[in-house]
């Protein structure tokens, strides 16, 4: 008898113990509107993001220069060959002025369609000597935004590395979903930051592969590496934004 006193006591602290936990917000399996509470601890818990949101800014500035330096590469080009894309000039201003990821997306996918062939090139390499010396000046030019366009990648993504740190882990804390949320946008601008650095290096390569021929014929004096001239450019594009 004296035993089933003792358990019915513990019992009786064990449950009390639990409703009180309940009623602080607390989770308890197994007693009563522990689901509720589960949910209101969600809406609650919430931690200063400020100093997130503001890399995030950064980076996505980074990006955007990175991305406009691409585009000023393409457009030395193409004018060289003759030809104009209004719409790229469109996305690349809206992107200096708002330098968010539709803008930055945009831009990407425009610049995709603006790919040139070996043809085109080709025809100019071998046409008059005005032709010869502008597409020349203009690969010359584009060379110094291609690594204008990879210094700003540079810094977006190292930027970006320790950004996606620091946000995977408050993603551990945070039980808000306004701010789980805004946490994963975070980390998805730091991923964005490395898959269009990818995607503007495979551009560059196929623009090499169809000028080839026509830079064996006309020997541009070509930028190799990081210069000054091109972080000049990458300067210049960044105080734009």
């Amino acid at each position: 008898m004296k035993t089933k006193n003792i358990a019915l006591t513990l019992a009786l602290v064990t449950l009390v113990s639990c409703s009180n936990l309940a009623f602080a917000g607390f989770s308890v399996p197994g007693v009563g509107g522990g689901a509720t509470n589960k949910q209101e601890t969600k809406s609650e818990v919430k931690v200063d993001l400020s100093q997130l949101t503001g890399q995030q800014s950064k980076v996505l500035k980074m990006m955007a220069a990175a991305m406009i330096c691409s585009a000023q590469a393409n457009m030395e080009v193409n004018t060289a060959l003759g030809k104009s894309n209004a719409e790229l000039i469109t996305k690349m201003n809206a992107l200096k002025q708002d330098p968010i990821k539709d803008n930055v997306t945009n831009l990407s996918k425009e610049l995709k369609k603006t790919e040139n062939t070996k043809a085109d090139f080709d025809k100019l390499a071998n046409g008059s000597e005005a032709d010869k010396a502008a597409l020349k000046a203009a690969m010359e030019k584009a060379s110094y935004y291609k690594y204008a366009s990879y210094i700003c990648f540079g810094m977006a993504i190292k930027d970006a590395s320790g950004m996606m740190s620091e946000a995977s882990s408050a993603l551990k804390s945070v039980k808000d979903f306004g701010q789980i949320n805004q946490l994963k946008g975070i980390i998805n601008t730091g991923k964005m930051a490395s898959a269009l650095y990818s995607e503007t290096q495979a551009n560059f390569k196929n623009y090499d592969n169809a000028a080839a021929t026509a830079k064996q014929l006309l020997n541009p004096n070509e930028a190799k590496a990081d210069n000054a001239e091109s972080q000049k450019l990458a300067e210049n594009i960044q105080d734009g934004i």
